[in-house]
């Protein structure tokens, strides 16, 4: 199993927390993903083309976590450096207003 470098706390001091974004190191992976509200399914989906990834979750929280176990896994099959490795979440909802 690979470690990963991140921590889901929400508060803004954890975001600038050297121990929620790890270290500054060029050595270690980093990968993005987004995530997305779907309107029409009622669930948090990730998507990621570098992994590449696709997953969905009625609970953003609950993604994050899917997430996080599965990309490690997928980025070994497809020879992708994965250990140790760092995710950027992008969260997105679009609400129409009126």
């Amino acid at each position: 199993m690979s470690a990963l470098v991140l921590n889901s706390r929400r508060t803004m001091s954890d975001w600038n927390d050297a121990s929620v974004t790890g270290s500054a190191s060029a050595d270690v992976p980093s990968y993005s993903v987004n995530i997305i509200w779907d309107d029409a399914a009622f669930v948090w989906v990730a998507i990621s083309d570098e992994i590449p990834l696709a997953l969905e979750s009625e609970s953003a929280d609950l993604l994050i976590e899917r997430v996080k176990a599965a990309a490690p896994e997928i980025l070994e099959l497809n020879s992708k450096p994965y250990s140790p490795l760092r995710l950027h979440f992008k969260l997105e909802r679009f609400v129409t207003s009126g």
